[in-house]
Parts: C-alpha cells; sequence; structure tokens
C-alpha cells in the first residue's frame, strides 16, 4: 500500500523539479544558492557550474533559520556554504555573503540587496537548491525579481531512488503545499497546476491520512 501511494508522490516530486533548465552555452550567469543545513551537494553543483563559467558570481543566502543544524564551527547557512565553495576552489571575489535570510523569500529579497551593494544587477539567474525545492526557488526569483531570465539547477538524482517511507513524502507533499500557499499569497509566482498532479496529491495525501487542504502537519518540514 505504501509503495503504491509512493508512486502518487513521485508524480508531485517530478512536478516539483520541474524547471526552466540552462540553455546550452550560457555564461556569466549569477547564481544563488538556496541551502539546506548540511547539504554540501548544492554547493559542489554550484562550484561546478562557476568552473564552466556558467556562473560568474554565487550569492550564498540563509541564517540560523531552518528545522536543520549546521555542522559544527558555521553559525550561518551562508557561511556553511561560503567555506564549501571556497574549498571546491571559488575564488572569494566570486562570493556574495548574505547570512541574515531565515526563509526562501528572504535568500530572494536580502541576497538581491546584497548583490546591488557590488553593483551587480544580473541580466540572467540560475537558482541552486535540491531538487523538490527547485520549483519554489524559481518562482521566488520569477515574482520578487523583474527583467531578469530565471533557471533553476540542481545535482545529479534519481527519482526512483527515493525512499519511500512517511518522512520523505511528507517532505514532497508539504512542499507542494507550499508552492500552491504561496502562488496564492503572491509572494512567488503564479503557474498553472495540471489536474492530474492535483489528482495524484490529493491521492496521495488520503493514502497518508492527511487532509490536502491543511497545512499546520507540515509546518514543521520547512526545506
Amino acid at each position: 500500500m505504501v509503495e503504491k501511494a509512493f508512486l502518487h508522490v513521485l508524480r508531485v516530486f517530478e512536478f516539483l523539479c520541474d524547471v526552466p533548465q540552462l540553455q546550452a552555452g550560457t555564461r556569466g550567469a549569477t547564481g544563488l544558492i538556496f541551502g539546506q543545513p548540511g547539504a554540501k551537494e548544492i554547493a559542489l553543483h554550484a562550484a561546478s557550474l562557476y568552473h564552466a563559467d556558467v556562473l560568474s558570481n554565487i550569492i550564498v543566502s540563509g541564517g540560523v533559520g531552518g528545522t536543520g543544524k549546521l555542522p559544527l564551527g558555521f553559525e550561518t547557512e551562508a557561511e556553511f556554504y561560503e567555506d564549501a565553495l571556497l574549498q571546491e576552489g571559488v575564488p572569494l571575489n566570486a562570493i556574495i555573503l548574505e547570512p541574515a535570510a531565515r526563509n526562501t523569500l528572504e535568500n530572494v529579497t536580502f541576497g538581491m540587496k546584497e548583490a546591488r551593494k557590488r553593483g551587480i544587477k544580473p541580466k540572467m539567474m540560475v537558482a541552486v537548491g535540491i531538487p523538490a525545492h527547485l520549483l519554489r526557488c524559481v518562482l521566488t526569483l520569477r515574482r520578487q525579481t523583474s527583467g531578469i531570465l530565471i533557471y533553476g539547477s540542481t545535482h545529479a538524482f534519481d527519482a526512483k531512488a527515493l525512499c519511500p517511507d512517511r518522512n520523505q513524502a511528507l517532505r514532497i507533499l508539504g512542499e507542494f503545499q507550499r508552492v500552491v500557499s504561496y502562488m496564492l499569497w503572491g509572494d512567488i509566482a503564479a503557474i498553472g497546476i495540471p489536474k492530474d498532479i492535483l489528482h495524484a496529491f490529493i491521492l496521495a495525501c488520503n493514502a497518508y491520512g492527511l487532509n490536502p487542504k491543511e497545512s499546520i502537519r507540515w509546518n514543521d518540514l520547512e526545506f
């Protein structure tokens, strides 16, 4: 029963990962890392984009918010990702540090403010984050900026390898609910949601004993 229900979750997950991809030959974009405490693979991916000349600079934004714990020695997400980028050979002058943001919206608004202080006014940006968070990252950038081409990029992953457990399902379903809620609130750009995705979401919620209209159960699973 759980494995069958998780197939519906995977449909929702695929929707959350479906963002505008980088075009061949993309050069000189500004990257914005949307972090998750301890998820170093995000920084490794951003560094690879920098060394491929896709990114000319990288905004690392994140304070002490969220539910995850940072590795010892780091007080903010931004400092953790800055250190990881430096270890991967990204020069300090290509990194824009923003250590105060507590959520995705602030990642964008605070991060863009720091970029402007450096005289950086990007025409093209790449949201770099974990797969399930990527759509919300792109839509937040799209809503909170103007005149900028927005793409999304994440590290290599295999959706079929996701562990079909309840916590994984709750994270994915919770993220989908946030996308819908934040669109209604006007924090992120609005997009159409296909009926088959909504149907998969409802079926998955029913299978895991959740009310599709409730969000409070998922508030502690913020990415």
